[in-house]
């Protein structure tokens, strides 16, 4: 056996080995991303949630647990029992399912500024979900609509100051005239009547301090009252003097007739006589 033909059969077996190697690698990597469930084909099970607005969220985006991805956005549709509501398959790994619990919180999440959009799972105290079922998602702010919204605010607010440019000018001096007319009174003001001053806004704020504890008293007093019964009390007294006012006259005659009461019911004066009784 020549040279040649010993170099022709080591480059054979050197290229068998390099193809194995391969051949392997892709097996090797194909094995991984099963069980990290990169293809979707991993041991996962599937939720469901409901959005209103999805908030950028796409299929394939991930789904994290405190931080850590264990899952992903399987299929985006509209829910057929609810057509204003986005249904979103989650597959969520076997091993952080149990973690998912039904009272769990689903937040539309964006990874930094630029960041891509994430379904964010903050479980709660409640059991653990079963695999196929369906939890109500927390909303994404719709950053459009208040941006929108900000929008006609200030378009609104410029609309008003320049409609009222004239009148907000003339207060704004009014306020600046006032402020300097005070600065020039106190300015000569002597230090007595600085003195005279600071004693009347002392004495103002304690007559203040006064009224409050008043009305506070006072209060506590209406609140005794009711509580001890005596506004239920006031209210029959009420009720018994408007009882008392729709008697008529005549039906209290007849009534002190019939009892042998004869009682002279004439707003005349009966004049009173003096002298001896014969």
């Amino acid at each position: 056996m020549d040279i040649e033909e010993l170099e022709r059969r080591e480059l054979r077996r050197k290229r068998m080995v390099v193809g194995a190697l391969f051949a392997l690698s892709i097996v090797l990597a194909m094995v991984f991303a099963y069980w990290m469930g990169a293809l979707g084909l991993g041991p996962s099970r599937k939720i469901y949630v409901t959005y209103n607005f999805a908030g950028g969220v796409e299929r394939g985006s991930p789904v994290r647990l405190g931080g850590i991805r264990v899952g992903r956005v399987a299929d985006i549709r509209f829910d057929p029992g609810a057509p204003e509501l986005l249904k979103l398959e989650l597959e969520i790994s076997r091993e952080a399912l149990p973690r998912v619990t039904v009272d769990s919180q689903l937040f539309v999440n964006l990874a930094g500024l630029i960041g891509e959009r994430y379904v964010e799972v903050v479980p709660g105290a409640g059991a653990p979900v079963e695999p196929g079922v369906t939890l109500r998602g927390v909303d994404p702010p719709r950053v459009d609509q208040l941006l929108s919204q900000g929008y006609g605010i200030f378009g609104d607010l410029r609309g008003f100051f320049n409609e009222n440019k004239g009148d907000l000018k003339e207060i704004f001096t009014s306020l600046n005239d006032l402020a300097k007319n005070l600065n020039k009174v106190l300015s000569t003001m002597s230090p007595e009547q600085r003195r005279e001053l600071t004693t009347l806004l002392r004495n103002f704020s304690q007559m203040s301090g006064d009224l409050r504890q008043a009305v506070a008293t006072l209060n506590e007093g209406v609140q005794g009252m009711k509580n001890s019964g005596a506004s239920d009390s006031w209210a029959q007294f009420q009720a018994l003097l408007r009882k008392g006012n729709a008697i008529h006259i005549n039906d209290l005659r007849r009534l002190m007739l019939e009892d042998g009461v004869k009682v002279n019911f004439s707003t005349k004066k009966i004049p009173v006589e003096t002298g001896e009784t014969r």
